[in-house]
């Protein structure tokens, strides 16, 4: 600060994200004394109903006065104050360059666990000391993978991104074992550290089979986390994008079942294996989550009756309401063979049975004139017109093309309804080398229809090894490395960050 009798230190709880769709429901500030304040905020949006922050802000060096406002009302002898917009105006007197230290602890709970937070992470006032902890912090966890070769801004652009892959999830319960569920009740566990805010369709993909290999631990800690949030939930469901506590619900599929099973499949059992399977199990055959109905009875989810009041086919292709229905068919039948894979390792044969068979209903939306996913109705006739170049509301996110991939669990699958290894060499080929206008897509980060900035394109540059040409892969891999990731701050434009983080 300069030498002033006015320095001041602003607290803003009625900030909001409008490009969120972020509101502020309450708020509330108060004066403890002169070296401490704290409060509490109620925020919904989009991405969390009712997530409660609570935290508590401790200052080196008193305030001489203080301000509370609501909206342009102001409040100078008040020591508490509610609303939606209200701020907290700390005004302090200072020498030139002087420097006040402020430490800030947060919590979903209350207030107490917000001071417990802070004292046990910061129990002193040695700036140096923590930020030098925060450095040996982060340099334990880039040191868990070690690159040689390269360049120094290689080794610049590949460090980053681990540290993007370890920003989430993160750790939500307090100091005392206590964090606030999906449900907004609070519970206490000892036993393990509760994690919150896993993307999951963004990163079911890559970051967590990273995690498996580098995060065993955390791994461990994840899978817990999200069977008490299933347990913990109304309706008994898993996980499907919990954000700060809360379940946001958005995107398709029940990825948490790979996340569980391929946890449980490379040696992290450190959970209940068949309390895991059984969340598994009730999702898969759930009569009442995102018509799994429709995708058990007709062995894919046909458009037609997701949208009944959908009468035209054009109106439909134009509908913005979107349905994600050939997307959803294929995720759904990834997380069969999820389900199917810890099945067959808990030596349940019948259920084994029954969801590796259903893992194949992709073939159901197998369009063989175009050589991808199609939408169609329960008469099984085909969507008209189609265009597997062109944006369908069918699809989460991609294009039909993009999705023609989408069968991780299962490539063999696609290259016998393709025709053979070559035919799915041709369709790699020209989903790399095609012209694709602008306009097709909002993502960036494009090689032909390759999207690097969405996930359902990153596995694709792979799939050359599988029918033994590397060099292919080789090529795509370096080229993506090369000319989509920079030693800047500056993004891709139109690039989905998430994805960046797992990528």
């Amino acid at each position: 600060f300069p030498k002033s009798e006015q320095s001041n230190i602003l607290i803003d709880v009625g900030h909001h994200v409008v490009s969120m769709g972020e509101r502020v429901l309450v708020g509330d500030l108060e004066i403890v004394n002169d070296t401490l304040v704290r409060g509490f905020r109620l925020t919904s949006g989009w991405w969390a109903v009712n997530r409660y922050t609570y935290f508590v802000a401790s200052f080196s060096k008193p305030f001489k006065t203080h301000l509370l406002t609501l909206k342009d009302k102001k409040f100078i002898d008040k020591k508490n104050i509610s609303g939606q917009d209200i701020k907290a105006f700390l005004t302090f007197n200072t020498e030139e360059y002087e420097e006040i230290l402020v430490k800030v602890g947060i919590s979903a709970v209350d207030y107490d666990g917000a001071m417990k937070n802070l004292l046990e992470e910061i129990p002193h006032w040695n700036f140096d000391k923590t930020k030098k902890e925060a450095e040996n912090a982060w340099e334990k966890q880039l040191s868990k993978i070690q690159v040689s070769g390269g360049n120094q801004e290689q080794n610049t652009i590949f460090y980053t991104a681990l540290y993007h892959a370890s920003l989430g999830p993160y750790l939500f319960s307090d100091a005392d074992g206590r964090y606030r569920s999906v449900n907004w009740k609070t519970y206490q566990d000892t036993t393990y550290e509760f994690y919150s805010t896993f993307s999951i369709w963004d990163t079911y993909r890559a970051s967590h089979p990273l995690f498996t290999i580098i995060e065993r631990k955390r791994t461990n800690d994840f899978v817990k986390s999200l069977l008490d949030m299933r347990d913990q939930h109304w309706d008994k469901i898993l996980p499907i994008w919990p954000l700060g506590g809360t379940e946001t619900y958005c995107m398709i599929g029940f990825h948490a079942a790979s996340i569980i099973a391929e946890a449980y499949k490379k040696g992290i059992d450190g959970f209940d294996a068949n309390r895991a399977y059984e969340a598994l199990r009730y999702q898969a055959l759930s009569k009442k989550y995102r018509y799994l109905e429709y995708y058990d009875q007709y062995g894919f989810i046909p458009f037609n009756l997701e949208h009944p009041n959908i009468k035209n086919e054009t109106k439909f292709m134009n509908h913005w309401a979107s349905g994600d229905e050939v997307s959803k068919t294929l995720e759904y039948t990834y997380d069969d063979f999820c389900v199917a894979t810890m099945a067959n390792s808990l030596g349940k044969d019948e259920d084994y049975s029954y969801f590796i068979k259903r893992s194949g209903n992709y073939k159901n939306l197998f369009h063989p004139k175009f050589g991808v996913f199609a939408p169609r109705y329960v008469t099984m006739k085909w969507l008209k017109p189609f265009n597997p170049y062109s944006y369908s509301p069918a699809y989460t996110e991609a294009l039909p093309i993009q999705y023609a991939f989408a069968t991780q669990h299962d490539i063999q699958g696609y290259v016998n309804l393709l025709g053979g290894e070559k035919a799915l060499e041709d369709k790699l080929d020209e989903f790399f080398t095609k012209e694709n206008p602008s306009e097709s897509q909002h993502f960036g980060g494009k090689i032909g229809y390759y999207s690097h900035g969405n996930e359902p394109s990153h596995h694709v540059p792979y799939l050359y090894n599988y029918i033994g040409k590397p060099w292919k892969t080789q090529y795509y891999t370096h080229r993506i490395l090369d000319s989509l990731y920079t030693n800047n701050s500056v993004g891709l434009p139109g690039n989905d960050d998430m994805g960046q983080m797992s990528a």
